[in-house]
């Protein structure tokens, strides 16, 4: 499927494993350059390693729960045409191996770029956002005529 992607610059928190690399071998597959951003430079580089045989990506090692990454991140890409906020931190095992504390703890990381306790990750997002140089993919939502609230669905489903 052709969703008119291709070229775009793409980086993807959390894109070096899971639902995340698969995020990043779709839109490789769009003929999008990509970048994976992760915590874990090894796991990073593998993913690197094994996706760059699908398309152009490069990749960031960087802790997003880190005051002041997601701006060095924003920084660093200033080319961004479209961004997955995909990292988070919940805890893998059952119910029983992983205390409260934990458990918390990582929750709290994974909404902070939904809410207003870590602004941090909000306005990277927005900077990204603002910094497209394409107005399409994506259209206006009602009310976001500024080209905030973007959204892909119009074109393809998501």
């Amino acid at each position: 499927m052709d969703l008119g992607l291709n070229g775009r610059r793409v980086p993807v928190t959390g894109g070096s494993q899971g639902i995340g690399y698969a995020i990043v071998r779709g839109f490789l597959a769009e003929g999008c350059s990509a970048v994976i951003v992760a915590r874990d430079a090894q796991r990073l580089q593998q993913a690197l390693a094994e996706l760059g045989k699908d398309g152009p990506v490069t990749g960031k090692a960087i802790d997003l729960a880190q005051r002041g990454a997601a701006e060095a991140v924003a920084d660093e890409f200033k080319d961004t045409d479209i961004l997955v906020n995909n990292a988070g931190a919940i805890p893998t095992g059952d119910i029983f191996s992983v205390d409260e504390a934990r458990w918390r703890e990582a929750w709290d990381f994974q909404g902070q770029a939904a809410r207003p306790r870590r602004p941090a990750l909000c306005r990277a997002s927005t900077f990204f956002v603002r910094r497209q140089r394409h107005g399409w993919p994506g259209q206006a939502q009602p009310g976001h005529e500024d080209g905030m609230g973007t959204t892909l669905s119009k074109k393809a489903p998501v």
